[in-house]
């Protein structure tokens, strides 16, 4: 941008010295008053340029119209025997400082084409062009283009030059930079070429496969082997498809190596040259297999959330319902109920309030875990006293739908487990067979010791549970819930 804006204003200039000199010889002739107008254009260009990010048109214009304006100064100042293909090689290297590299063929065969259809057009119809008026003025103008000419010239290599070392350094500087924040990275970090070959890798990348850069550079996965043949075969597309479509593409990769699964987040980035194009893939990989695992034992944490807020739900719903019940019964019959029913109901009432309460801490208590999970502290229990603290819970409950429950157990079966976590199976399962016991049913308790294995069962004859049912028993991520034989 720099170079097209110095470029314009040595071509304002040299319009305005050769309208002055061409006056000087021609006064109001063509020759001068050509170059005067293309100033202005040249102005034009330069305000463009100067505020207008696009302005690769502007410039290609500008370049192709300043070459047919010095063709007709060229005719009507002296033609071959003038100077004006002198002001015409400096236009044309002015162009390739700024032009695109696209269109500089083009650039080339348009001005050595002009250049012979003048010569042509000299020979052929000499009385076209117009001469110079005395040998005087022929010299003036000699002299004072290539002056002004040299000058330019000068000053457009010398800028150039300068521009050219100051891009190199930064383009070092850059280099620097990035090879300082790639090799002191923990990514591994690399560029690859079309035919999928590694341009680069930093440490990271030679300490992750274990191979010495030498053995890396020029080298293709497919070559290196580091990966499968089918990881290799993800990666080459991943490459291609950069190339193509000029954006972002990632994909995961799992290796093994001395045993040890690793997990890689494999990114492609496009890089682009001046043009937009696609030169070269830079890959960055990056081992996530700690994150992996934390997001495992997150999603464990939620799961044994959902089965904590399913078991306190489950264990604190039946014995609220069975206060809400007794609740309900008193307020509707407070009137009809005598002193004695009264006090029975609310001694049972406030029985069952504080069973809840003592059941709820028990829960609380047992869910309070440091690590976030369920802890598990098991111990030896007799498992008689075990169930009888259970159907005490639970007893007023059944006694409501007159079921009877009958525990079959001898008094030295000792169980070996988490007392929180038996006594809320238990209540799952005797509070289950009561909601689903019709009027007047009976639950059975029994248990049986089978080397290191315990088995128990609460075994009852209401109305059983569905098979379609039956199989989601286990999965915490769905809820069934069914109303009981008495609602």
């Amino acid at each position: 941008h720099r170079m097209l804006l110095t470029s314009i204003i040595m071509g304002f200039l040299l319009c305005i010295f050769d309208s002055i000199i061409n006056y000087i010889i021609l006064p109001l002739g063509v020759a001068s008053i050509a170059p005067f107008i293309t100033s202005f254009f040249v102005l034009f260009l330069y305000v463009k340029v100067r505020y207008n990010k696009n302005y690769s048109a502007y410039a290609i214009i500008a370049t192709f119209l300043s070459i047919i304006v010095n063709s007709i100064v060229w005719i009507f100042n002296g033609g071959m025997d003038g100077i004006t293909i002198l002001v015409a090689f400096v236009v044309f290297i002015l162009a390739l400082v700024y032009i695109p590299t696209k269109y500089k063929v083009y650039l080339l065969i348009f001005f050595i084409g002009t250049n012979l259809a003048l010569f042509y057009l000299q020979i052929n119809f000499p009385n076209v062009i117009v001469p110079y008026p005395t040998a005087k003025d022929h010299w003036i103008d000699y002299i004072a283009t290539v002056i002004l000419c040299t000058i330019l010239i000068y000053l457009t290599i010398n800028f150039v030059h300068k521009n050219y070392i100051l891009e190199h350094e930064r383009a070092k500087d850059n280099e620097r930079m990035f090879k300082s924040l790639s090799e002191n990275s923990q990514d591994n970090i690399s560029r690859f070429d079309r035919q999928y070959r590694h341009l680069y890798t930093n440490r990271a990348k030679i300490a992750l496969t274990e191979l010495s850069k030498a053995a890396i550079i020029g080298k293709s996965y497919k070559e290196l082997k580091i990966f499968n043949e089918e990881q290799t075969t993800m990666i080459e597309n991943m490459i291609e498809n950069v190339f193509n479509f000029r954006q972002q593409f990632s994909i995961l990769l799992e290796i093994e190596k001395n045993a040890t699964k690793t997990v890689l987040d494999y990114r492609f980035y496009p890089e682009l040259d001046e043009n937009n194009s696609v030169i070269s893939v830079l890959g960055v990989s990056r081992d996530i297999t700690e994150l992996k695992q934390t997001n495992a034992q997150l999603s464990q944490l939620n799961i044994d959330k959902d089965r904590f807020i399913s078991i306190l739900a489950h264990d604190i719903k039946n014995p609220f319902n069975s206060i809400l019940g007794f609740l309900d019964l008193l307020s509707t019959n407070i009137q009809n109920y005598d002193r004695e029913k009264t006090e029975k109901l609310i001694h049972i009432i406030n029985d069952k309030a504080i069973i809840t309460h003592n059941l709820l801490d028990e829960i609380l208590t047992w869910g309070r875990a440091h690590s976030g999970k369920i802890p598990f502290q098991p111990q030896s229990h007799d498992f008689l006293l075990l169930c009888n603290s259970v159907v005490e819970q639970l007893l007023i409950t059944a006694q409501h739908k007159e079921i009877g429950i009958t525990v079959k157990v001898t008094e030295d079966l000792i169980i070996y487990g988490d007392i929180n976590m038996l006594k809320t199976i238990l209540r799952n399962l005797i509070s289950n067979a009561i909601k689903f016991s019709r009027i007047g049913g009976h639950i059975t308790i029994s248990a049986e010791q089978k080397k290191e294995q315990f088995n128990f069962k609460v075994a009852d004859n209401g109305v059983g549970i569905e098979k379609e049912v039956m199989i989601q028993l286990f999965d915490i991520s769905k809820v069934h819930t069914t109303i009981g034989t008495a609602n």
